[in-house]
């Protein structure tokens, strides 16, 4: 099977700067700051969709709060996506690692298949970062690519991770401020 080609010469640097700096997004609620960073990870990452999800300390599991497709240009709250929390790697993420998936379909730390298997809605390249407040874990950010296998690059990871900082403090600005 053909993977993902990789993403073409991006200036991330740029566009971290740009998300830093950007008087507009200020001026954002606190969900519509999670949604640009979603937009702009798969964006950047040419992947289909990105997302947030937040560790629910009393099952152990990532509950879906926030995904955007860029297939469709459509957010969804987590009350619609608790059909795909199934075979995320906690475990992995909870020890502060980033997860890289190049194909669902082989690598073990994944899971079992969703009902989405096969379909074009099935992710098959999956990269997740943690979210961390003190506290600790708080959730991952998760990007995905549909139809084929990926490779993640160590330039994608790393913007990923950056990203993955901004929203971690955004949160906890958010949860400071309520």
């Amino acid at each position: 099977m053909p993977h993902a080609p990789p993403v073409a010469d991006v200036d991330f640097d740029q566009i971290l700067r740009d998300l830093l700096t950007n008087r507009e997004s200020r001026d954002l609620g606190p969900e519509q700051a999670l949604l640009l960073y979603c937009k702009t990870l798969a964006t950047a990452l040419s992947a289909h969709v990105a997302g947030i999800w937040t560790l629910n300390k009393a099952t152990g599991t990532l509950d879906a709060r926030l995904v955007w497709d860029r297939d469709t240009c459509d957010s969804e709250n987590g009350t619609d996506l608790t059909h795909r929390t199934a075979g995320r790697p906690v475990d992995e993420v909870d020890q502060d690692q980033i997860v890289a998936i190049a194909d669902t379909r082989t690598d073990p730390r994944w899971g079992a298949p969703t009902p989405e298997a096969g379909s074009s809605a099935e992710l098959r390249a999956v990269l997740e970062c943690p979210l961390h407040t003190p506290s600790g874990l708080t959730g991952v950010v998760s990007i995905g690519n549909k139809r084929a296998p990926r490779e993640w690059t160590a330039r994608e990871i790393s913007f990923a991770a950056a990203v993955a900082g901004l929203i971690s403090l955004a949160r906890l600005c958010c949860a400071k401020a309520g």
